[in-house]
């Protein structure tokens, strides 16, 4: 099972944001965003993404909790701006892959008359999805 303690890597990415900051590891960043605020909330949710990501697509157990933890903090120490990256990347494909713009809707008027290939559907086929077209229509 691919579970693991949510609140518990959010105390230790808390602490790990505050602790980079205070050592001065942050600097770069909370100065060219203009803000330390801003700065070190995208940098914790950075953490909380990349955790959750490598989790789930390394197919971790809680046998794998302390080495997840301990890869995600050195990239906030060693490369906190690739960590971001990767975290608006991943905002940005889960974006794409909700977008409603990419689902195809069936034409219910013209329900049974063919395929989207433009071969015709089976007599069969017409009656059983009539029916749900008239069944939709009794509103």
């Amino acid at each position: 099972e691919q579970n693991f303690p949510f609140a518990c890597v959010s105390v230790n990415y808390t602490k790990a944001v505050m602790d980079a900051f205070r050592m001065g590891q942050l600097s770069k960043q909370c100065n060219a965003a203009g803000s330390v605020v801003e700065t070190l909330n995208s940098l914790y949710m950075a953490c909380m993404f990349d955790f959750y990501d490598r989790w789930r697509k390394g197919k971790r157990t809680i046998m794998k909790f302390d080495q997840t933890l301990k890869e995600v903090s050195a990239d906030l120490l060693k490369r906190p701006a690739a960590l971001v990256k990767r975290f608006k990347d991943g905002v940005k494909e889960v974006e794409m892959r909700n977008d409603p713009n990419r689902l195809e809707f069936s034409d219910m008027a013209n329900l049974g008359m063919a395929t989207a290939a433009g071969q015709a559907v089976p007599k069969k086929a017409q009656v059983r999805l009539g029916a749900y077209a008239v069944a939709g229509g009794e509103d």
